[in-house]
Order: structure tokens, then C-alpha cells, then sequence
């Protein structure tokens, strides 16, 4: 028997929500408000059906009928999670959840009859509904919606970048090119048992932490659950040199993820000659930013202490996925789209790098790196040379890059990919998750260095004014069919935070005192890439290169020379030519 009554794209909705607690109930009733007053043209039957459909139905719940978004939003604020009196109570709600043929009947009839309150009410009582009748030859489709902190079986979609992520993954699931190692030395006295604690307790305070990547009907999504923890294992390594020890660590951190099965964090806790321990944290970069790695030893230092609030930030990982899904498909979208194809329109001519071996396409990078040191002097000398000509230190740095690009390949038209966190709410500020967007700005070459750092400032505020459009859809719009937009990348680590991975300062007593001990960087996906950290009052800077492609004396001779335009940079004051 077909119900004859339909909930329609026009008609009225049941929305459902629920919750461990009244507490979170209401909080997950708020943030569904605050996401309707941002998107008031959603869909209320694909947002109901993806409520009632997706989303696990726990033991304190809250359903309403509306016919309109926003009335649903009115609702959601006058009611804040409180339901009314349900239909049903005591024994008789025994009764029909014991009785599989008389809750059938029941919900057959009151969706034939458009009963949808006394639908509603039923499920809230906690009734299971089979809510696919409600909808049965009606075309739906699931919604990225708000997040539920701190909640078990809870399902979120993959941002953009994380879909390009995990594609690669599919292709090079050995590769171990997007495994994020986070490297300390332990000082003083450790509790055990205390870290090991902190660790586990990452999940619960950051929901995403506990996320495998699983797919259902072919459509791939977050699958939450703080009940999957960070791994915690204890390893000894016996190597006394440098070089062995820093390979037996680059081992633990290259060993694949099983993105489906999880954990996506592992924890080690090394010990070494004389007494010496390491805390090592590997990451997938699926989960995880550069930010987020900040915010991560920030409360693992506050839950070894016994300090752990799962509610301090504002928002989860799951509602960016939200708001970027919601900005792709909202008026803001051509705007966003229409500067990257007017910045990009015309020929691009592939960096022409000097390769010892032909690129292959169809295989990640094989990273190694290349290190040199900024002094303080030179920090200083970069910092007056910003100040003299109205821009950041990002920007000078970015152009001397820029500048060795266009002096490897003999190019004058340049495209070059700066990383940025894609952090456009205040909400999302102290959130772990994947905002990194990757932006492929347009450097033409010509003049002297003031007019260098002039272009590359223009290019640089216009692009982070439009930062909130993934690589990915930029590519698409262009029609790149696959062929990378960005082969070299840059990323200045100045993030808020960032001084917690680098600064070698002492803890207070009965803190947890990590401490950087050596170079141990993240590999990435660029063939070639520059990144630069503060140490103390200087800088470090990394020159990333694809072993497969490049020799190891070549990239000593990248880096040579990066270095030497930086200095001159400094030095000339900003009048160093290009050519």
C-alpha cells in the first residue's frame, strides 16, 4: 500500500533533532537557527530529510512541523530544544515499540491521513520512524548541515579540499605525502599516564579528531566518533646518530593510514639514548591545518594538566563544511569564481622548473628537504624592508620566492600557490579541522623588486579576498581536466599559535614541557615548496622538492639561491633587479 500523502519541496516538513542531552539539544536547536539565518533560501525538504535520514536518533529529541524556513527558524529559537507532550507514554509507548505491525500502522496511517504532527510527536515520544515513506518518489538529496559537538555517529560531509585529499589517497594510498608529523622533545618530569590520558581526551574536546572517511552510495563523508581515539604507543629507538634516528622517526610517520578504519592520529612516545624521550604526533592532513595544529598542543597541554573543556569553541569542523557548501551554492559563488577565471583566463605556460628526471603525473612526490637559516639581523632588515614599502613580511617573502621562480625557469608569467586558512568566521578560530585552501596567484615579473613586491601584494590581497573559493573549484571552472594548476607552493607559517611548535621555552612545574628537537617536515603534495617558521628572532626556511624529479645537489642550489635573493632583498633595501 503507497501512502497517498507527501511531504513536498512546498508542503509542510517534519524537522528532527536530538541529542545525549537537553543541554546539547538545545545547543544543536541554536546552531541549526544560526545556519538558516545565514542560508534562508535552503531547501526545507532536502534540510528535513537530511535530519531525519543521516543523523543518528539518540534519547533526547525534539521534532516540529513547518511548512516554511522560516518558520522552522522561529520555531528552533521560541522552543530551544523543549518538545511538547508526546502522543504516547509509559506502557502504551511500550507497547508500540514492542509491537513491529502496530507502529507500522500507525505511521502508514497518520502520514495517509497528513498527521504529520502526530508523526512528529510519536518519534519524539521515541518511536523509531522509518521516515524513507515520508518521502518515497520524491526527489531528495542530503545537505551539508551544522555539526553536533561531541557526538557519536554523527556523519559530515568532506570539504572541497579534503575531497581532493582523499581522491589522492584512493590513487597513492602508500605514499604517505599527506601524513603530518608534529615533532617534541619531552623536558623534565613526565606523568605516563597523564599524556597518555591528554592524548585520548583530544577526540572528545575536538569531535573531528575521532573521524575515519567511509562513503554510502558512492559519496564519501566524515563518519564521527569520539570514541575512536588517537593511538598511543610507546616505541624505543636504540640509534645514537642524527641521520638514524631521524629515519627511524620518518618511518613511524610514513606508515600508511587506513582512512576507513581510523584513527587518523597516532601517538608516540619515543624513548632514546641517555634517558632522552620524544613526543611524536602523525596526523592525516585530511583531519588537520597548520592552525589546527596549534590548537591541538594547546589543549593536550591543558588536558595533561586535567584541564578539559569540549565546549570552548564556538563551532565544529562540520559547520565550516556547512558554510563552504553554502557559499559554493549561494550568490556570493560567481563573484568568488569569476576572479579566479578572470586572474587565470589566457595561456598558462607550465613552470618550466629545472627537472634532473621527467615529471611523471601519475605518482606523488617523493619529498626530501633543504634547510637554511635567516638570522636575526637579516629578520630584522626584511621587517624594515615591509614597513618601508606598506607591506607584510609574508609579502617580501613571497616575492623573493617568486623571484627564484622566475629565475629557475625563465619566466615572466608566473603561477605560484600561497597557502592560506581559510578561517573566514571568528567562529571558527580555535577549531581543529581542514581549512587550508591553496591560492594560485598570478606573479608577473618585471622591473625591480619594489615593483615585484607591488604585484605581489595586489595579487595577494585580491586572492585572500577571494580565498574562500577552493583550488579545486577553481580548476573546475578553468577546465584544467586533472593537470595540476600549481606546481610550487609557498606557505608562511605565521599563524596564531605557531610559537608553541618552535620556541624553545622552559614549562612551569607540573606542565607538560615540549620542546622542538629536530626537523621533521610535512611532505606534502607539491613538487616543489617553500615554507618558512620563526626560530626565536630569526627564521627557518625549508625548501621541499620532489626526490623524483630533482637531485639533491640541485635543491642545495634552489635553496642557495633563494637564500641569496632574500639577503640581497635585505640588504639593497628593495631596489634588487629581477632579471
Amino acid at each position: 500500500m503507497q501512502p497517498t500523502h507527501r511531504a513536498t519541496k512546498d508542503g509542510e516538513q517534519v524537522v528532527v533533532l536530538s541529542a545525549r542531552t537537553s543541554r546539547l539539544l538545545t545547543e544543536s536547536a541554536e546552531r541549526l537557527a544560526g545556519f538558516l539565518d545565514a542560508t534562508p533560501d535552503a531547501d526545507l525538504a532536502d534540510l528535513a530529510f537530511t535530519l531525519q535520514i543521516e543523523r543518528e536518533a539518540m534519547a533526547v529529541r525534539y521534532a516540529v512541523v513547518v511548512s516554511s524556513v522560516a518558520e522552522l527558524r522561529s520555531r528552533l529559537r521560541a522552543d530551544r530544544g523543549r518538545q511538547e507532550a508526546g502522543v504516547a507514554s509509559g506502557g502504551l509507548l511500550a507497547e508500540i515499540n514492542g509491537d513491529r505491525d502496530l507502529k507500522e500502522l500507525l505511521v502508514r496511517r497518520w502520514i495517509d491521513a497528513g498527521k504529520l504532527s502526530r508523526l512528529a510527536a510519536l518519534w519524539a515520544s521515541g518511536v523509531e520512524v522509518h521516515w524513507e515513506a515520508l518521502h518515497r518518489g520524491a526527489p531528495r538529496r542530503v545537505v551539508p548541515l551544522p555539526a553536533d559537538p561531541g557526538t557519536a555517529g554523527r556523519r559530515w560531509n568532506l570539504s572541497r579540499g579534503q575531497l581532493a585529499m582523499y581522491r589522492d589517497e584512493l590513487r597513492w594510498s602508500e605514499s604517505g605525502a599527506y601524513n603530518l608529523p608534529l615533532l617534541f622533545e619531552i623536558h623534565g618530569d613526565l606523568d605516563e599516564a597523564a599524556l597518555e590520558r591528554a592524548v585520548r581526551a583530544q577526540a572528545d574536546i575536538h569531535p573531528v579528531l575521532g573521524a575515519v572517511v567511509r562513503e554510502r552510495d558512492a559519496v564519501a563523508y566524515l563518519d564521527i566518533d569520539p570514541a575512536r581515539p588517537p593511538s598511543f604507543d610507546r616505541v624505543d629507538i636504540a640509534a645514537t646518530s642524527r641521520e638514524a634516528r631521524l629515519a627511524a622517526l620518518r618511518e613511524l610517520v610514513d606508515a600508511p593510514f587506513d582512512l576507513a578504519a581510523g584513527p587518523l592520529v597516532r601517538t608516540h612516545l619515543v624513548s632514546l639514548a641517555g634517558r632522552r624521550r620524544l613526543l611524536l604526533i602523525t596526523a592525516h592532513h585530511i583531519l588537520l591545518d597548520g592552525t589546527s595544529t596549534a590548537v591541538l598542543i594547546r589543549t593536550l597541554k591543558d588536558a595533561y594538566r586535567g584541564v578539559v573543556d569540549g565546549g570552548a569553541s564556538q563551532a565544529a569542523y562540520g559547520d565550516f563544511v556547512a558554510w563552504e557548501e553554502a557559499l559554493l551554492t549561494g550568490p556570493r559563488a560567481p563573484g568568488h569564481r569569476d576572479h579566479w577565471v578572470r586572474e587565470l583566463a589566457g595561456p598558462r605556460a607550465s613552470l618550466a622548473l629545472p627537472y634532473d628526471r621527467p615529471p611523471d603525473r601519475e605518482r606523488m612526490p617523493r619529498v626530501n628537504v633543504v634547510t637554511s637559516k635567516l638570522p636575526p639581523a637579516q629578520a630584522a632588515a626584511l621587517a624594515d624592508l615591509a614597513r618601508e614599502h606598506r607591506v607584510s613580511v609574508a609579502t617580501v617573502l613571497f616575492a623573493t620566492y617568486a623571484l627564484l621562480m622566475h629565475r629557475l625557469t625563465g619566466q615572466d608569467d608566473l603561477i605560484l600557490g600561497l597557502t592560506t586558512a581559510a578561517r573566514y568566521e571568528q567562529r571558527f578560530h580555535d577549531v581543529v579541522g581542514q581549512f587550508a585552501n591553496c591560492l594560485p596567484l598570478r606573479i608577473r615579473v618585471a622591473g625591480g623588486f619594489a615593483e615585484l613586491l607591488r604585484s605581489v601584494r595586489r595579487a595577494m590581497v585580491a586572492g585572500i579576498e577571494h580565498g574562500a573559493y577552493p583550488l579545486p573549484e577553481i580548476g573546475r571552472a578553468l577546465g584544467t581536466d586533472g593537470e595540476p594548476l600549481v606546481l610550487t607552493n609557498f606557505l608562511f607559517q605565521n599563524f596564531e599559535g605557531a610559537e608553541l611548535l618552535t620556541h624553545d621555552t622552559r614549562a612551569a612545574r607540573g606542565e607538560l614541557d615540549l620542546r622542538p628537537f629536530d626537523d621533521l617536515p610535512y611532505a606534502g603534495e607539491f613538487t616543489l615548496s617553500g615554507e618558512i617558521y620563526r626560530e626565536g628572532d630569526g627564521y627557518k626556511v625549508f625548501l621541499k622538492y620532489d626526490a623524483n624529479v630533482f637531485d639533491g645537489t640541485t635543491a642545495r642550489r634552489m635553496i642557495e639561491a633563494w637564500h641569496s635573493i632574500i639577503q640581497n632583498a635585505a640588504r639593497r633595501n628593495g631596489a634588487t633587479p629581477v632579471r
